[in-house]
């Protein structure tokens, strides 16, 4: 413990705090020591000043000391953290005022352990759940912004908390904030708003409930009795549960509740005019589906797994349509130590249609969103993918499969880049090229490209050759037309298509398909390389029209000279074997024909994963898009296709961690 002390000395009184006493208010804290202190390393000198500024403007704000420290495992080797600040507290003279009101983060950066602790009365400005929680989020701001960010970052989440709760004098005017600091500024803003961190007010604990109902109502569809659930004064059952948890499941019925509100967020994720808004979509959709899609958030799941407390929630509150009670909930759980969401369904249509392909689906954009912090987006988002599976079974579907077949190709579109790869000008160059080629030969030819999503349910060559009649492809041109279709993965990768009628048909052999596609896979490497091989694709389809065939890959050509290089060691060493009669005879290889398109002579290469039989469906996104480090935080979510709720009701649904 004295080398703690002699090191967190020299630490922090390597230089003495200069502050102009007409400022400082020497009488109201000790200016002897810098507020912010690193025996790590990780802060540079101009970082530790902007630190110790902040602190210094927190005091005469706040009236409340703060010290942020950094430390290694070597400096409190024997004891906690928080016993390491009570040393610093003690034996440098921080606080403010009489009492000596102080926080002090501390961190241990390499460790990712972090430690506010109060001191002086200070644990009666901030709630310590709210702290607790800061503790908590703040060590994520280590990966991009280092110890600087997590000791920024705790001090900011002190600051939120006493301005929001009216506590110190008013600002003077707007911070001039680091690109950095407004970075961070902005992260603590979205989680401190976006938690119910369930201390800020005491009262929050303790609604009724008519009082919850009231709040999370929709002004003109206020809360109705929720089942059997009568809430008691602290706003649980007597069982412990949720105000709107049925006392006795045993005797629990199913009823429909056509004024349940369709938002209910008791984690306080949202403003008044998100949940307004998403409340008012909400009953639109309602109306215009006859099925129910609910938002739920909390701060708990008491006890019961997330899917569970879900579906209770859905059948406790009376939602769904008809005698099955059609419909969904997005339950999203904001505890810190375990947050996540899990969407539950019930009824035989939703259940059907929401099969696993489809949840991962629409589990990749929530889970976008609530990595983000954009809640209200992401929820809003979620509800209109919900709805579009009901219209349409997928979520995505491009506008050309929702409006069915057009009556004409007249004055259609060449290039149709609905997955955004290509810039205007690109779009420009590849329709006035494809209208050449169209002109040339009397045919239709056109580009369509998608994200993956917009196949889902489909295999590529279903979603291509859908396409290809929805939009009438070729019936401009006496039915002669030629489709090449690219689609994006998430991964960044492509899957292709090529189809075609009339004519075109005629002359795109499985040997030309092949090649077309091949060629295409040896240019297209990347998004900036793709409108190059697609260029590339329209010369070809140019020489195929032209000529009845399509060059063969560059690919073929290096096989070409492999083989060549081959067929001369094997001509020479036949040549050397004559004269040296003890040279082995050259083996036989049996599986060269592997190399042959079938009944012919003609050498294929290609990768035929990708080529014209493509039969590949839509699959998620597997790997960690993300920098959170939360177990099952994103790739495929865990799906359940039937499951029960506590009254033994059947639901389906999917749900990640985030």
């Amino acid at each position: 413990m004295k080398r703690l002390i002699m090191t967190i000395c020299s630490m922090i009184a390597a230089a003495a705090l200069f502050i102009p006493v007409s400022t400082a208010a020497s009488e109201m804290w000790s200016e002897d020591y810098y507020r912010a202190n690193d025996n790590t390393g990780g802060l540079s000198d101009a970082e530790r000043e902007d630190l110790d500024r902040d602190c210094i403007e927190f005091m005469k704000k706040y009236g409340a000391d703060i010290a942020l420290i950094s430390v290694g495992e070597e400096e409190y080797e024997g004891i906690t953290l928080e016993e390491c600040a009570r040393l610093c507290y003690e034996q440098y003279g921080y606080g403010y005022g009489p009492d000596r009101i102080c926080f002090i983060v501390i961190c241990d950066p390499d460790n990712e352990k972090v430690e506010i602790a109060t001191f002086g009365g200070a644990d009666k400005l901030v709630d310590r759940k709210y702290l607790d929680y800061a503790e908590q989020h703040i060590i994520e701001y280590k990966e991009e912004y280092g110890v600087y960010g997590i000791l920024y970052g705790g001090q900011r989440y002190i600051s939120n908390y006493l301005r929001d709760h009216g506590t110190g004098e008013a600002d003077s005017g707007e911070e001039k904030l680091s690109s950095q600091e407004a970075e961070i500024d902005e992260a603590v803003e979205k989680s401190a708003d976006a938690e119910n961190i369930e201390a800020e007010n005491t009262e929050a604990a303790a609604k009724t409930d008519t009082t919850s109902s009231a709040e999370n109502a929709d002004a003109e569809n206020p809360q109705e009795s929720a089942g059997d659930g009568a809430a008691n004064g602290n706003g649980a059952t007597a069982s412990g549960m949720p105000y709107w948890y049925a006392e006795d499941i045993s005797t629990f019925e199913l009823f429909h509740n056509d004024k349940a509100p369709r938002v209910v967020d008791d984690a306080d994720m949202l403003s008044d005019a998100e949940e307004k808004s998403i409340s008012d979509r909400l009953w639109e959709l309602r109306d215009e589906l006859d099925r129910d899609i609910v938002i739920f958030t909390d701060m708990s799941t008491h006890g019961l797994e997330r899917k569970v407390y879900a579906a209770d929630f859905y059948e406790m509150n009376g939602y769904g349509r008809g005698d099955e009670y059609e419909g969904a909930v997005l339950f999203i759980c904001m505890d810190p130590n375990d947050r996540g969401w899990w969407t539950s369904c019930m009824g035989s249509e939703t259940m059907g249609l929401y099969t696993e392909e489809v949840a991962n689906a629409i589990d990749d954009e929530l889970y976008e969103h609530m990595v983000a912090g954009t809640y209200a987006d992401g929820i809003a988002e979620w509800a209109e993918n919900f709805a579009g599976m009901y219209r349409n079974g997928n979520p995505f579907a491009p506008d050309w499969l929702i409006n069915g077949p057009a009556s004409s190709r007249a004055g259609g579109m060449r290039i149709d880049d609905l997955a955004e790869l290509f810039t205007d000008e690109e779009i420009a160059s590849l329709t006035a090229h494809a209208d050449e080629i169209s002109e040339k030969y009397g045919a239709d030819i056109i580009v369509h490209t998608a994200p993956v999503v917009a196949a889902l349910g489909m295999t590529v060559d279903e979603y291509a050759e859908k396409y290809y009649r929805y939009g009438c492809i070729g019936s401009a041109y006496d039915d002669n037309g030629l489709e090449f279709l690219i689609l994006k993965t998430y991964e960044g990768s492509f899957l292709t298509y090529v189809c075609g009628s009339g004519g075109c048909e005629e002359k795109l052999t499985e040997v030309n398909a092949t090649r077309l596609l091949g060629n295409f896979k040896d240019t297209a490497t990347s998004e900036y390389t793709v409108y190059k091989a697609t260029d590339k694709y329209l010369d070809q389809a140019d020489h195929m029209l032209k000529t009845g065939r399509v060059p063969r890959t560059g690919w073929y050509w290096g096989l070409m000279s492999v083989l060549g290089a081959i067929g001369a060691m094997i001509s020479g060493g036949t040549t050397l074997g004559r004269a040296k009669k003890k040279m082995e005879t050259p083996a036989i290889k049996t599986d060269a024909d592997i190399y042959l398109v079938k009944d012919t002579m003609n050498i294929d290469a290609v990768d035929r994963f990708i080529t014209t039989h493509t039969s590949r469906k839509y699959s998620p996104v597997k790997t960690d898009r993300s920098s959170s480090s939360g177990s099952s935080s994103s790739g495929r979510s865990s799906y359940s296709s039937s499951y029960s709720s506590s009254s033994g009701h059947t639901h389906s649904g999917s749900g990640r961690n985030f």
